[in-house]
């Protein structure tokens, strides 16, 4: 009947709503892939209050941010008043820079090979050796974090919280897979253990129905 037809009509819109929405996910997370941003390694759901969030801050009227610890810098400066950094010129300035991009360029880069081994290579064999080499490095570049923190910290800059600390915490997350992941190492777990008390991180874990 015609009343039949017309309740019909909103749920097979619905229907294509939801199948258009899986197509443009696929392709939001490919781009933010391109963009060396890993977000689904720390939200189950980009497009969740974070996800939405985060995507938003990367667009910055026409221009479009890329790289973590580019995107951290420039919300850092857009909000001094956050205090998520030390002013340009002032102390331990050159410490959080160094230590950022330190994260960015060499803890993040060998978990990227870590977990997407096959970005480098076809062969089975050679994505095994690879994630092998790079677990050893990990734990390299892990024991050297923990010495600065346990002599400098309990922050990346000191005594003050800072912006590096929250991105080494969520490039922790992603070893939770490793044979000696982060939390094994004393003082960065110190860290973490400081980063993941604040208010402001339990609220983004629980708006994203995710634990560590």
């Amino acid at each position: 009947t015609q009343l039949m037809r017309r309740s019909r009509n909103p749920w097979r819109q619905r229907a294509m709503l939801v199948e258009h929405r899986a197509g443009h996910i696929q392709h939001m997370q490919k781009a933010l892939q391109q963009m060396n941003l890993q977000l689904t390694q720390v939200l189950r759901d980009i497009t969740g209050t974070t996800g939405l969030q985060i995507i938003r801050a990367l667009v910055a009227g026409e221009r479009v941010l890329y790289e973590s610890a580019a995107i951290i810098l420039y919300l850092c400066e857009m909000h001094p008043q956050a205090g998520l950094a030390p002013p340009v010129g002032g102390k331990d300035r050159h410490l959080f820079l160094q230590w950022l991009i330190y994260f960015t360029n060499t803890l993040q880069e060998e978990l990227q090979h870590w977990w997407h081994a096959d970005n480098h290579s076809d062969l089975e064999a050679s994505r095994y050796d690879m994630k092998i080499v790079a677990e050893r490095r990990l734990g390299t570049i892990f024991s050297r974090i923990d010495s600065m923190l346990e002599k400098n910290g309990p922050y990346v800059i000191g005594n003050r919280f800072s912006a590096a600390d929250i991105f080494l915490t969520m490039i922790c997350r992603w070893t939770r897979q490793l044979q000696k992941p982060a939390l094994a190492y004393p003082s960065v777990k110190r860290l973490i253990d400081l980063v993941t008390a604040r208010p402001a991180w339990q609220a983004m874990m629980r708006a994203e129905d995710i634990d560590w």
